[in-house]
């Protein structure tokens, strides 16, 4: 990820964006924040050159 879009951004901002964008999901119960929030996710990992297997690796031991 370091070298990727998302591996220069300063990690305080980072943070900020995370929590702002969690608190907006958590208190909206709409259905298109829940499909923007899955758009941004993909977004995110396209962004940040992430494999997908790890993703779903990750996704997988969330769920279950």
């Amino acid at each position: 990820m370091a070298d990727s879009l998302l591996g220069r951004i300063d990690p305080r901002w980072k943070i900020i964006l995370a929590f702002s964008i969690s608190a907006a999901a958590s208190v909206s119960g709409q259905i298109r924040t829940a499909a923007f929030m899955v758009a941004y996710g993909l977004i995110l990992v396209a962004l940040g050159k992430f494999k997908a297997i790890d993703v779903a690796k990750r996704l997988a031991a969330v769920i279950t």
